[in-house]
């Protein structure tokens, strides 16, 4: 990365004396304890004139900022306008730029110099987390994600920064939303390179290796959004991770609770430590697979549910010939995550209330209380205070958990956050595709069609819509054909997504389609009429019958299983 002085020589707009004096003069005041920029002792020693220096300058940064992996997508325009807005800011060595706890209020760019990035010990010490350089972004995730900064920056050397204030940041998101995508493939892809690390097992424990075979890890993602409501759930999350308390999250059906969940691991004292769920209303547990509450009893339903928690006995249950261990065992130190709490049965429910009474209990088959530290995060989408009404929640469990209840807004309630949420699931669905569709954004008529609905499944929903509408998208923009707004399919059924298929989406997206389908239905419908009451009448011989009943029949009703909406558009009625 080239240095101003160096770049002002190449550029013929200094000479190599002018730029030695001033070098000289910058490293006699540095002695004395005075920090002056290169830039400001040329134009006081009349090596350059100020209009030059600024031109000179915004070369530069165009130079730097366009190798960029955040600006190199950026039209020359968007660009321009950026370093327009950016302020030049040159800081001397050693100095705090922001500290771990702070507001994110812009976003730096490291022009020149180097920068250290660290953690404060409970001792006080630094820790050393890492070193940024020129061409580098400094805090953007936080100051994208709205979170306090983790870590502490201060410089190592004299260093040149572009500091973008948020006010100007949104400004220019609203004018070229290219900037907003841009920091979203950023984030996308650190949250996709992102995993979480559970702690080793011995060698001897093959017990707790096969448990963990079975188990994958949970990403964290960062809650998106920057709506009053989620600011003050982003305020009481990092209030909550500070404390060891069960949490219980609540929100409707579809909304970010188990990101929430994250984020208060991420946040806590636990972070480095591991983090895993169980969803109690489909667990999973060796020997039976999932064990649905509605396809069994509560017997088998509690047994699978206690074993994924608590841990199992070698013998406890015919397939198990070795030990189990729970998620209790597993993440001694770290944090269990019941998704559904609901749906533990009563049993469970006054088991796990005893364990964060007491900070202990027994596997199943076993009788030694066992020690954990686990701190449990509960979620659910049913209103607690009305499942213990109906005596279906254990009222001392819910007293514990609702110490500390985070409540998720919906999606309908901070529609102004769906930007910010759909240029996110747009770069996420982009990265999962195996070609990597490239998908610039989505058009203002689209993104009006997402607007006006209220979306029941939040951003489940949200997030099928779009990858449905990435598996549309003909163009490097999603478009309001691309919208499909609707339920959202349910998760665990066998169902086929015929839109993968290039010919069948070419059938749907062509103009033929419905409208050279329901001519063809009316003609073949008009044909059978014609022949029903003009061709012979003996049942037997009415080609009509035959046609109806041995092949149109059939026909539709093993059609219903593949596409049944279909007949919904070439039936004539429709036309």
């Amino acid at each position: 990365m080239k240095k101003i002085g160096k770049y002002l020589i190449e550029k013929e707009l200094c000479d190599e004396s002018s730029l030695k004096y001033a070098l000289e003069q910058q490293a006699n005041l540095r002695k004395k304890g005075i920090f002056k920029p290169i830039g400001l002792i040329l134009t006081e020693s009349m090596g350059i004139n100020r209009q030059d220096l600024d031109k000179a300058l915004s070369h530069l940064y165009y130079d730097i900022l366009s190798s960029s992996i955040f600006f190199k997508e950026l039209s020359k325009k968007a660009l321009k306008q950026t370093i327009s807005l950016a302020k030049h800011l040159t800081l001397p060595e050693d100095t705090l730029i922001f500290q771990a706890g702070d507001h994110p209020s812009s976003f730096y760019f490291v022009i020149s110099g180097k920068i250290k990035v660290f953690s404060h010990l409970p001792d006080n010490e630094e820790k050393f987390v890492n070193q940024l350089g020129p061409g580098t972004a400094l805090g953007e995730i936080a100051f994208f994600t709205g979170e306090l900064y983790q870590n502490s920056a201060k410089t190592i050397s004299s260093t040149n920064l572009l500091v973008l204030s948020k006010k100007d940041f949104e400004q220019l998101c609203n004018q070229y939303p290219e900037i907003s995508l841009a920091f979203n493939k950023v984030l996308a892809l650190r949250l996709t390179l992102k995993d979480i690390e559970i702690f080793q097992a011995s060698e001897q424990e093959y017990a707790y290796q096969q448990f963990l075979s079975q188990e994958s890890e949970l990403p964290l993602p960062d809650l998106i959004g920057q709506t009053r409501t989620i600011n003050n759930l982003r305020k009481k999350i990092h209030e909550v991770a500070e404390k060891n308390f069960p949490v219980l999250v609540y929100g409707e059906s579809g909304t970010e609770k188990l990101v929430v969940a994250g984020t208060i691991h991420k946040n806590s004292q636990r972070s480095k430590n591991p983090f895993l769920s169980m969803d109690a209303e489909n667990v999973v547990l060796e020997g039976y697979g999932a064990i649905p509450d509605e396809d069994s009893g509560r017997l088998q339903l509690e047994m699978a549910q206690n074993s994924v928690l608590f841990g199992y006995e070698k013998g406890a249950f015919g397939f198990s010939p070795t030990r189990g261990l729970g998620l209790l065992q597993i993440c001694r130190n770290g944090t269990v995550v019941v998704e559904n709490v609901d749906k533990l049965t009563k049993d469970t429910q006054h088991k796990l209330h005893n364990y964060l009474a007491n900070g202990t209990f027994e596997t199943v088959g076993g009788s030694t209380p066992i020690n954990s530290s686990a701190r449990i995060i509960a979620t659910t989408s049913k209103d607690p205070v009305t499942l213990t009404e109906q005596d279906l929640f254990d009222n001392d469990f819910l007293k514990l958990l609702q110490n500390n209840l985070m409540v998720i807004p919906p999606l309908k309630k901070r529609k102004s956050d769906l930007r910010l949420l759909v240029d996110f699931l747009i770069i996420m669905e982009c990265f999962k595709t195996p070609d990597r569709k490239l998908i610039k954004g989505i058009s203002p008529e689209a993104y009006q069609r997402i607007m006006e609905y209220d979306w029941p499944g939040n951003m489940d929903e949200l997030q099928i819509v779009i990858r449905r509408a990435i598996n549309l998208a003909q163009g490097e923009y999603l478009m309001p054909e691309d919208i499909f707004i609707g339920i959202a399919p349910p998760e665990g059924k066998y169902t086929i997504n015929l839109l993968q298929f290039d010919k069948v989406k070419a059938i749907f997206k062509s103009q033929l389609y419905p409208a050279g389908l329901q001519i063809v239905t009316v003609f073949v419908f008009s044909l059978i009429f014609v022949m029903a009451f003009m061709g012979n009448q003996a049942p037997q011989r009415n080609i009509s019958l035959i046609l109806v009943w041995g092949l149109w029949e059939p026909l539709l009703f093993i059609s219903w299983f593949l596409g049944s909406r279909i007949w919904c558009s070439v039936c004539p009625m429709g036309a």
